[in-house]
């Protein structure tokens, strides 16, 4: 049985890993945090004065706001979709992904988890550092990914060719 204490202790290093790497990223949040209100405000920010780590936030933000000014929001704008792609690549995404999907491994084999569902597998990232890990560490629990868009079933299958060695299912 999974109890609060069992976790905290099988999960103490990655907290300390992720909440260190947290600290050092984000040092200059009061940078970013004066600069957002002021683009919020729209007033001028030049990219310069903005830490590098906040710059696709910086991006995002201003995309989001000129939709805001001109009454429409859109999902399938081109610009947001080339802004996700540059938030998958970015380091934190990668970390967070990994730190993710190592709490679920570790969990999984405390509880004895046989099956993982993801539900919503995207553009298949989070899938593809799951199944890296599970290939890393020679472990195998059958991986269910979903998701309503047939790109994204494609992203999977490429995926499942690339980890022959993972036993996993996928729908």
């Amino acid at each position: 049985m999974l109890t609060k204490e069992l976790i905290k202790e099988n999960l103490a290093d990655l907290e300390e890993k992720y909440v260190g790497h947290l600290v050092k990223r984000f040092s200059e949040w009061e940078v970013w945090a004066t600069a957002s209100q002021k683009i919020a405000n729209r007033e001028e920010v030049k990219e310069h004065e903005i830490p590098m780590v906040f710059h696709v936030e910086l991006k995002m933000m201003r995309v989001i706001l000129e939709m805001e000014d001109l009454g429409k929001f859109d999902w399938n704008d081109p610009r947001l979709s080339q802004l996700f792609r540059e938030v998958t690549k970015d380091p934190f995404y990668t970390f967070f992904g990994e730190m993710i999907t190592e709490i679920s491994l570790r969990l999984a084999n405390l509880a004895g988890v046989k099956t993982f569902l993801e539900i919503g597998a995207g553009r298949a990232h989070l899938t593809d550092i799951m199944l890296k890990q599970m290939s890393d560490k020679d472990q195998s629990i059958p991986l269910v990914a979903t998701d309503a868009q047939s790109v994204i079933l494609e992203n999977i299958g490429t995926l499942k060719d690339a980890y022959p060695q993972v036993n996993r299912k996928y729908c």
